[in-house]
């Protein structure tokens, strides 16, 4: 997630909002300094990313996560975030590519 960081503390919670709405999954809410997004992911595992200030946070609901492998827990947030600083982007041209981090 390391390169993503950068990225994650650019976007503000409108680009977030607008970003979501267009990807048609998840929902979002702006918090103290920052943003918030839950993403029902299977029928009984969901994730959050926050962002406030310069940190990110990503965590998997306690029931949904005991019953997956972390390989695909991690393969769920590389997706799923990476989906939405792609659409982030899309919605506002100015901010960076994510393939320039890589």
């Amino acid at each position: 997630m390391a390169p993503r960081q950068e990225l994650l503390n650019l976007v503000s919670p409108e680009v977030v909002e607008i970003a979501l709405s267009r990807l048609d999954v998840g929902i979002s809410t702006s918090v103290p300094g920052g943003w918030q997004v839950a993403w029902p992911i299977l029928g009984d595992l969901s994730m959050r990313l926050s962002q406030t200030g310069n940190v990110s946070e990503l965590a998997f609901d306690s029931h949904g996560a005991l019953k997956y492998a972390p390989e695909l827990l991690m393969s769920f947030a590389w997706l799923y975030t990476n989906a939405l600083l792609r659409e982030c982007r899309q919605v506002e041209p100015s901010l960076p590519r994510l393939s320039r981090y890589f």
